[in-house]
């Protein structure tokens, strides 16, 4: 493991560098910041597929009261820990990624200098050992919604599955439509995410390269 401008990385990776990420650790910050313009008040950030958390140091910065980060990679996941070690926010991070039902996963390096170029393969069985992904946990959803008495558009959720962005969308819809959030959404080589959002009654706002950002209808 080592630092680059004061961001963890995986001992392997030479991709991200300065310029790639900023002096600050920002990374894709123009995104980011399209994307919060969109968020009346931050208050809860969800990083679907966080990496070693690029996007949760940003909306750390940017005064969210609450970060989820979710990370099926153990290679990554171990500096997201690190990354966000006593950071002086309330964060739960979840070394498994999300989707609609619980599958194990192959997690397929593309680039070993790379370590977010990875490719994700859904193994037949449900049983098994290793990364895995699963809905998430909306148990204590509402008490979420009373003590930040969260409105449409007060909180941020980024997805960024390397192609299994529909299955996350699946796999948290009962957060999205609960808490109303802006979502942002990378899209590469399908629509498919953006479609389900379209039907959940989302709405494209802004494009930035192959991310969408959506709000909700009239709200």
């Amino acid at each position: 493991m080592k630092q680059v401008c004061g961001v963890w990385f995986p001992e392997s990776d030479t991709h991200f560098k300065l310029g790639m990420i900023d002096e600050q650790g920002n990374y894709q910050k123009d995104i980011f910041d399209t994307a919060i313009s969109y968020v009346k008040e931050p208050k809860i950030f969800y990083d679907i597929g966080a990496h070693v958390g690029l996007w949760s140091l940003m909306a750390h910065r940017a005064g969210f009261k609450k970060i989820e980060a979710y990370e099926p990679n153990l290679k990554t996941y171990e500096c997201l820990e690190k990354n966000l070690d006593n950071k002086d926010i309330k964060r739960f991070l979840w070394a498994h990624g999300v989707s609609e039902e619980l599958r194990f996963v192959e997690i397929v390096e593309v680039d070993i200098n790379n370590s977010g170029a990875v490719t994700i393969k859904k193994l037949p069985r449900k049983e098994g050992s290793g990364p895995f992904v699963k809905p998430i946990n909306n148990k204590h959803l509402h008490w979420d919604i009373e003590l930040y008495d969260i409105k449409p558009h007060e909180c941020l959720v980024k997805i960024d599955t390397e192609g299994m962005e529909a299955d996350c969308v699946l796999g948290m819809d009962k957060i999205l439509y609960a808490l109303r959030p802006v979502v942002c959404v990378e899209q590469r080589t399908n629509h498919d995410a953006l479609k389900i959002l379209q039907q959940m009654g989302m709405q494209v706002v802004q494009q930035v390269r192959k991310d969408y950002i959506l709000t909700w209808k009239n709200q």
